[in-house]
């Protein structure tokens, strides 16, 4: 299993970014700020649970490659720090960087503009969903139980330990993680 993801970044635009499974936290459990990075954001996005292989995914096909979304947090380094840095999967990749909630059955658009409504006041993402698969399927082939995440285009959240990150989906919470 992989996580694989879309994410703006200021300087260089849309990037494709590739997780281990060991950088998936669930279950509510906490997220250790590592003592290798003093600034971390945590930047909201939407999870896809990829349901069948796929290569070279046309956009048009994007959603028969997919049977769940859930609602996450991509974590990782500050956008000064990742140009300073000699490796993105350092800045991308460490353990537990990927918070996900629980998957469910939904309409898409709906979850988008409820995760907009209840907290960030953006209802965009940096890319469509049919792009996002088209984009991270070019270069590897994507697996049953793999994750495709699209960040949200709205400010990071900061990290510091003692914060709470939340997500709701259906009216319910969805993802919970304390920073520690």
């Amino acid at each position: 299993m992989k996580i694989l993801g879309i994410t703006r970044l200021s300087d260089l635009g849309n990037i494709t970014y590739l997780k281990p499974d060991s950088s998936l936290l669930v279950n509510s459990k906490p997220f250790f700020i590592p003592d290798f990075w003093a600034d971390l954001i945590a930047i909201p996005c939407l999870v896809l649970r990829v349901s069948r292989l796929g290569k070279c995914i046309e956009e048009r096909f994007a959603s028969r490659y997919y049977d769940a979304v859930a609602l996450g947090y991509n974590i990782r380094c500050t956008d000064q720090e990742l140009s300073a840095c000699h490796s993105t999967l350092t800045a991308f990749a460490f353990d537990s960087s990927a918070v996900v909630g629980a998957f469910a059955e939904c309409d898409i658009d709906t979850l988008v503009a409820q995760f907009a409504d209840t907290k960030l006041g953006s209802d965009k993402l940096v890319c469509s969903i049919g792009s996002a698969i088209a984009q991270v399927s070019r270069d590897l082939t994507i697996r049953m139980g793999d994750m495709v995440c699209v960040d949200f285009d709205t400010k990071p959240i900061e990290l510091s330990i003692g914060m709470r990150l939340e997500a709701t989906m259906n009216q319910q919470i969805a993802l919970q993680c304390n920073i520690r």
